[in-house]
Order: C-alpha cells, then sequence, then structure tokens
C-alpha cells in the first residue's frame, strides 16, 4: 500500500481552479479540487500517477512505476510535472527537482505506512468502541429511567384508581343510605297523615255533640 501526500504546488505562473487528481492501474482512483493542503490519498496498487489541472486544462503530470516503489519509502521531495505522453519519473529521489511546474510530494510506502495504518485503525476502533460503549450505557440509563418513570405512573393510577372506587363505594352507600331515609320519611309522613285524618274523623261527633249538650242546657235555664 502507498499513501501519497500532495504539500505544495509551485507552477511559476496564475491558475484559475487547480485539480489535483491520482490515477492507479489506469484508473483515477481520487479527483480533489485544491483548495486546502495537504491532501493525502491512500493507493493500493503498486504504482500510480498524478495530473494537475486548471480547470479542464492539464498542466503536467508525473508518474511512478511499480519498480520504483519496491523499497520502503517514507520521503518529502519536490517532483518536476511533465507532458502526460511522457511522464515517466527517471529521477532517484534523493534530490529535489528545481524546473517548475513542480509538486511538493510525500510518498510513504511498503510495511512502515502498513503498521502506521494497523496501530491508527486499531485506535479508531478502540475510541469508537469506547464511544459506542459510552453511548450504549447512556442509552440504558435512559431506557431505565423510562422504565421507572412508568412504573411510577402506574403506581399513581393504581393509586388513584383505587381511591376513586373508594369514593365511588363511599358515594354509592350514601346514596343508599339517603334513599333509605327518603323512603323512611315518605312512610312516616303518610302515616302522620293517616292518623291526621283519623283525628278529624273522631273530632267531628264530639263537636257536634258539645253543641248538643250547649243546647239544652239553655233550654232548662230559661
Amino acid at each position: 500500500m502507498i499513501q501519497v501526500s500532495l504539500y505544495d504546488i509551485d507552477l511559476g505562473f496564475q491558475f484559475h481552479k487547480l485539480y489535483f487528481s491520482i490515477q492507479s492501474n489506469s484508473q483515477t482512483v481520487e479527483t480533489h479540487l485544491v483548495s486546502q493542503l495537504p491532501i493525502s490519498t491512500l493507493i493500493e496498487g503498486r504504482e500510480f500517477k498524478i495530473i494537475i489541472k486548471d480547470g479542464s486544462i492539464t498542466i503536467g503530470s508525473i508518474s511512478f512505476p511499480s519498480k520504483q516503489l519496491t523499497k520502503q519509502l517514507n520521503l518529502v521531495r519536490w517532483i518536476t510535472l511533465f507532458d502526460p505522453k511522457d511522464d515517466q519519473y527517471d529521477g532517484n529521489l534523493i534530490e529535489d527537482d528545481l524546473e517548475q511546474p513542480r509538486i511538493l510530494l510525500r510518498i510513504e510506502t511498503s510495511y512502515q505506512y502498513q503498521q502506521k495504518l494497523s496501530k491508527q485503525n486499531l485506535l479508531n476502533t478502540n475510541q469508537m468502541n469506547l464511544k459506542e460503549s459510552t453511548q450504549l450505557q447512556i442509552d440504558k440509563k435512559k431506557l431505565q429511567q423510562i422504565i421507572d418513570d412508568h412504573k411510577d405512573m402506574q403506581n399513581k393510577y393504581a393509586s388513584l384508581k383505587e381511591d376513586l372506587q373508594t369514593y365511588k363505594d363511599i358515594s354509592q352507600s350514601e346514596i343508599k343510605k339517603l334513599e333509605q331515609e327518603r323512603q323512611s320519611y315518605i312512610q312516616e309522613n303518610k302515616v302522620l297523615k293517616q292518623q291526621i285524618q283519623i283525628l278529624k274523623q273522631n273530632e267531628l261527633p264530639i263537636n257536634d255533640q258539645q253543641q248538643k249538650n250547649g243546647t239544652n242546657n239553655n233550654n232548662k235555664n230559661k
């Protein structure tokens, strides 16, 4: 595996919009608008080609064959760009190229980068696992809180239901008691009315007798 990083560009003339493309095995791996450097790309092949464009116009390119990338590399060099028809790099990667247009590249190959990548992947995995574990703990706490709140609501509902049932029982009992008192009052009232009626009926003959006796006494006195 090869990591290629673009650190700088020295064209020697003004440009409008630069694009950085990298190819491997004659296929474009990535294309970037050069707006912020560095730009890093990971290549799985054993050779690569870099193309720099200003808009749609190709400024130049450079190809690195596999024979130049067989040994372990970790270097930063200025590399001159050539015509895409004849752009194979023929330098020794020991000295910087001075001719423009040129690009400042970092090339990192072989086991050194793979080990670094493995360590980084392991670190990222551990960080991700820690993050997921932390999030899982947070989710568990939230879930437990929801369960506790639900239980509280159930307990409150059961207590309220029990209170309502008690109130309902008391209300029914009171209503029944009031109805009984009402019936008792009606019955007592009926009995009283009957007694009054009887008294009235008995009172009439007494009054007639008293009036009759009073008349006879008056006649005797005369």
